[in-house]
Parts: structure tokens; C-alpha cells; sequence
């Protein structure tokens, strides 16, 4: 249960790091 949670919110934060930098890059 808590990894089903964990796991998604991990991702989220990754894809969003990556989406800000490519943005402050452009």
C-alpha cells in the first residue's frame, strides 16, 4: 500500500525537477 503511494509521488517529483530545468533552459 504505502509503495503504491510512494512510488507515484517519487515520479512526480522527478518528471517536475526535469520539467523546471528544461524550462529555465529554454
Amino acid at each position: 500500500m504505502l509503495l503504491c503511494c510512494c512510488v507515484p509521488l517519487y515520479w512526480l517529483a522527478q518528471w517536475n525537477t526535469g520539467y523546471s530545468n528544461y524550462m529555465l533552459a529554454e
